[in-house]
């Protein structure tokens, strides 16, 4: 073919919306109320939490130790000289 040539393709658009049902939006609500009620028990009246702040270290150090054994994580980055 004489001259630029460009490949086209013609794409349909699919759009779609979603919304909760009567069913999803209780629940939402239900685990707002448990998780605030339970806050306020702990603050409050001195109840002791679901999720300690131990469990909570020790998954985050689960995580730093995957990071730190992922080779990918030592890569440098490509791109742009700095300061151009």
């Amino acid at each position: 073919m004489p001259g630029p040539s460009y490949c086209g393709e013609g794409l349909q658009w699919n759009k779609r919306s979603w919304a909760p049902n009567v069913r999803q939006q209780d629940s939402v609500t239900y685990m707002s109320k448990t998780f605030y009620d339970h806050l306020y028990k702990v603050l409050r009246q001195g109840e002791k939490l679901y999720i300690t702040p131990r469990q909570v270290r020790v998954q985050i150090g689960v995580i730093e130790e995957c990071q730190r054994q992922n080779r990918l994580s030592k890569m440098t980055p490509k791109g742009w000289p700095a300061g151009t």
